[in-house]
């Protein structure tokens, strides 16, 4: 996994997030309020990690941004 700092904890993604599908790329935002985020693509999903060396950006609408933003469990 790497080096990260001594007081971070592991665990496996299914302990520590709730996992749901996401929002569609290129779908009409019809002039809604968005903001830019960063997300995580099929291809960040490795076998038993995520792979962070490239992380995309897309618009959502601001009213969806808890719904679809990455929460811990722990």
């Amino acid at each position: 996994m790497g080096t990260f700092p001594e007081e971070w904890r592991t665990a496996p993604l299914g302990e520590c997030a709730f996992v749901q599908t996401g929002v569609a790329k290129g779908r009409r935002l019809n002039g809604d309020a968005v903001v830019d985020v960063p997300y995580l693509r099929v291809a960040n999903v490795q076998s038993g990690r995520l792979d962070l060396a490239e992380v995309k950006n897309i618009q959502l609408r601001v009213r969806e941004l808890e719904r679809y933003s990455f929460a811990w469990r722990m």
